[in-house]
């Protein structure tokens, strides 16, 4: 017998478009799961009425979410300058942690009390925020923003290229022996994409604050889609020793962004490291709503707005 709920994509996107947050009907409908690039399904519950259609509608659900929620935010920034115009103006591009289909995030939670022009989506790498070149052209648009926040990184080390950068386990092996010799170049890579994006703010608004983040110590879980299953191929299963291995992993990216900010003074590094609880995670990578507020209350901190 199937209990299925059977539903179709249209009525869905009918029912997302009337919406003023559309994050609540995309968690009634769909699962995402544990990276900083979530790909969405469909819920257990429910089935599409003509899967072909979806197929040929929707070529990512991930993509075609990102879409909804960019575009609601975008009307929700023009609204917010029209009706608070004494409101700070910020600008955000990033990753799942500024922009999150399912879960009310970052930036959700900064533009209760600030206009935010936010470029973000789930799933972006470092890289690909340079590709699109979105920065330059809100910089030029908005000569009235206060601060850039982005957020880039955590799909570059902990997405699919995290098994790189992870040697096999041998009896007796500590964190830095864990870690291969591909990470260092990585976070060269990472470091370089932020020098561009800082080179296009001193060329269009010298001065300008730049807030960026390292996350927090992610929560490897045994048997996660994600981490804990890169981690388990390795023959890493040592509960401690997960967590270190992660500690190190955000540790060193933190370490880097920190020297970075030391060279170029429009530079603010936030610090989350310990700062969302145990109970505040989503899963092994993505704070709850509670979690994202307290990430979004250190922006605001070191914002000073």
């Amino acid at each position: 017998m199937n209990d299925k709920v059977t539903i179709n994509l249209r009525d869905i996107q009918r029912e997302i478009m009337l919406a003023d947050d559309p994050k609540p009907i995309l968690e009634k409908y769909f699962v995402s799961d544990e990276q900083f690039s979530p790909s969405l399904e469909l819920a257990d519950m429910y089935e599409w009425d003509d899967p072909e259609e979806v197929a040929r509608s929707v070529s990512s659900l991930i993509r075609w979410a990102n879409s909804i929620c960019s575009a609601k935010r975008y009307r929700k920034y023009l609204r917010s300058r029209r009706d608070y115009p004494n409101r700070p103006v910020i600008i955000s591009e990033g990753d799942s942690w500024f922009l999150h289909p399912l879960i009310r995030d970052t930036i959700d939670h900064i533009a209760k009390e600030l206009s935010v022009r936010s470029l973000g989506a789930a799933g972006d790498e470092i890289w690909e925020m340079v590709e699109q070149d979105q920065i330059q052209g809100a910089l030029i648009e908005i000569p009235e923003a206060r601060a850039l926040l982005v957020s880039g990184g955590g799909n570059d080390i902990l997405g699919d290229t995290f098994p790189n950068f992870i040697n096999e386990y041998q009896t007796g092996m500590g964190v830095d022996e864990l870690i291969s010799d591909q990470f260092p170049g990585a976070l060269n890579t990472i470091i370089s994409h932020y020098e561009t994006i800082i080179e296009w703010v001193n060329e269009i608004r010298p001065g300008m604050r730049i807030l960026v983040h390292s996350y927090d110590y992610v929560l490897p879980v045994a048997g996660g889609k994600f981490l804990g299953k890169h981690l388990k191929n390795k023959g890493i299963t040592d509960t401690q020793l997960q967590k270190d291995l992660l500690q190190e992993f955000i540790n060193r990216f933190h370490a880097r962004l920190e020297d970075l900010a030391q060279h170029e003074t429009q530079i603010a590094v936030v610090s989350h490291l310990g700062s969302v609880a145990a109970d505040q995670w989503a899963d092994e990578i993505h704070p709850d709503k509670h979690g994202y507020a307290t990430v979004a209350g250190n922006f605001r901190a070191v914002l000073g707005f």
